[in-house]
């Protein structure tokens, strides 16, 4: 995970104004998300299963982009979003690293066409939902 230091220097995280219907209108959409890669998650295909992943990971970082912006903060990179939740709740630290690796899994998706198998998502549901 980037260096918080590196990403207040890069100017990746910077202020901007607390934007409560944008705030409500991801939550919504994250609340759709929710719902659509739920009702597919068990019964899922396996070929499917590196959009499922993908989907969670769409979640996870739009609930982190509410949250910073919340905090009247955007960030144009995913690990300093990734790297603010953590300095902000330390005490989730596990849980921050966990972020982390599923960004990591989708940008070998994205970006290099890697194919998550099923059991990937299985053992770690929990996590992500």
């Amino acid at each position: 995970m980037m260096d918080w230091e590196k990403c207040i220097a890069e100017k990746t995280i910077r202020k901007t104004d607390i934007d409560k219907e944008r705030v409500r209108n991801m939550l919504k959409m994250i609340e759709i998300r929710q719902e659509f890669w739920d009702s597919q998650g068990d019964n899922l295909d396996e070929k499917y299963s590196s959009l499922l992943v993908e989907g969670y990971y769409e979640i996870i970082k739009e609930l982190l982009t509410a949250y910073l912006n919340l905090n009247g903060l955007e960030s144009s990179n995913h690990e300093c979003l990734i790297r603010y939740f953590n300095k902000q709740n330390p005490e989730l630290e596990v849980e921050a690293e966990k972020i982390d690796e599923l960004r990591s899994v989708r940008n070998r998706i994205d970006y290099r066409g890697f194919f998550v198998r099923k059991e990937f998502f299985e053992r770690n549901k929990i996590e992500y939902r």
